[in-house]
């Protein structure tokens, strides 16, 4: 990037526009060549010396000729795409930058530039085109950490072939690239434990659901259409069916993104990767999903908004945590228990840093009516599934460790 000098935020609304833009496309050195040849003119005539006026009209001149590559409005029109637009870590994506001669005159040498966030700067050398002429070249994005990148805008670049005058035009929008956490594929064996299809039972009493549990006698208000006729024309009495509350299959999923709930910032990535493991398997099983972040709601109606929103996902900074902190696992999961009522699972995720105390604490926040499944990552570690009073916790060393780990029986080891 070419240095840039910085002007007062006052300076705008008393230039002219045009006269505004060349001063921002001067350089230092630029500036540099315009004081010498003002204190050479004024030399010179103070002094008389003609050497001064030399100097004075050099700078001039050459100020002159390198401004008049500004002048000019851009025939291009360029094209900035990214294919695919998502990508996991690991995984590659290739941008393409197009140019190609809209107008009727001959075009100039000129050269395109788009920044990419952590990437550099992806440039095109356009040369003199005709009228619909074009030209494209294609670079490879690597995404190598999760996150958002951003490619562009496309911006012609004008100047001089002194580097006095610098002007850049915008042609294209920026782009995103939304680079997902890694995730591994959970086969149906190992989301058994939060797979119900056609509804969990519960032991609340209904008198209008789908799930049968036993008969009673007749009561006003009851609807007649649940009145089972043969046992009545038996008994001599009306008889109904009574029902018990189902629930459909929901599966609630929290994240941990208090810092020192992890022992580094790769732990952290290995929580993320298992969360959203655990959520697309939901949402490729067709279950309800809510998701909490910290403090955040995550979209988890389909799995593409789900792991758009993952990908931006950052730990916070809360320094360490003290008696009556709101950071932590357990905060974390009392704020989000008011969505996860009517859950019939509710899978916790946080790190090494989250002691068993802290654990057993988040599991007694959540509804008592909900498998309660905490997933603790620890590089490095084997995986492993106990049970920790009313709940399951499942250690995962490496993300391929996640789905032995759920599937494991309770107390074993691999």
């Amino acid at each position: 990037m070419r240095p840039r000098l910085r002007w007062p935020s006052w300076l705008p609304n008393r230039v002219p526009p045009g006269l505004l833009g060349a001063i921002r496309a001067a350089s230092p050195l630029a500036w540099t060549l315009g004081v010498l040849g003002v204190l050479g003119a004024l030399g010179a005539w103070r002094l008389g010396w003609d050497e001064l006026a030399v100097v004075a009209t050099g700078c001039a001149v050459v100020l002159g000729l390198a401004s008049a590559f500004l002048f000019g409005r851009s025939s291009v029109q360029a094209i900035l795409e990214l294919e695919p637009r998502r990508v996991s870590v690991g995984d590659e994506s290739v941008a393409r930058i197009a140019a190609t001669h809209v107008g009727t005159r001959a075009l100039l040498p000129s050269r395109i530039e788009a920044e990419v966030t952590g990437h550099g700067v992806m440039g095109l050398d356009v040369p003199a085109l005709r009228t619909g002429e074009h030209v494209e070249e294609i670079f490879v994005i690597r995404a190598a950490r999760r996150g958002l990148v951003s490619a562009g805008p496309a911006r012609v670049v004008r100047g001089d072939p002194l580097g006095l005058f610098h002007r850049e035009v915008a042609l294209t929008p920026a782009v995103e690239l939304y680079v997902h956490p890694r995730t591994v594929r959970l086969p149906a064996m190992s989301t058994g434990w939060l797979r119900d299809l056609e509804g969990r039972a519960n032991d609340e009493l209904s008198n209008s659901d789908v799930a049968f549990h036993a008969l009673r006698e007749y009561a006003p208000g009851d609807d007649r259409r649940h009145v089972h006729w043969r046992t009545s024309a038996r008994l001599g009495r009306l008889m109904v069916r009574q029902f018990v509350d189902t629930r459909r299959a929901h599966l609630g999923l929290v994240l941990s993104t208090d810092s020192e709930d992890y022992a580094g910032d790769d732990e952290f990535e290995l929580a993320v990767s298992v969360a959203a493991s655990i959520g697309r398997s939901a949402l490729t099983e067709d279950q309800t999903l809510t998701v909490v972040a910290g403090t955040e709601l995550i979209p988890g109606s389909r799995i593409e908004p789900f792991l758009d929103a993952m990908c931006i996902i950052e730990p916070s900074r809360t320094g360490r945590r003290g008696e009556g902190s709101t950071s932590g696992v357990a905060p974390a999961v009392a704020r989000a228990r008011a969505r996860f009522r009517r859950a019939s699972s509710v899978v916790v995720v946080s790190g090494s840093g989250s002691s068993v105390g802290e654990l057993r604490a988040a599991a007694q926040r959540l509804p008592q009516t909900a498998t309660v499944t905490i997933v603790r990552t620890e590089l490095g570690a084997q995986a492993s599934r106990r049970r920790v009073g009313q709940m399951i916790v499942v250690s995962v060393g490496a993300l391929e460790d996640l789905a032995s780990g759920l599937r494991a029986p309770v107390g074993a080891r691999r």
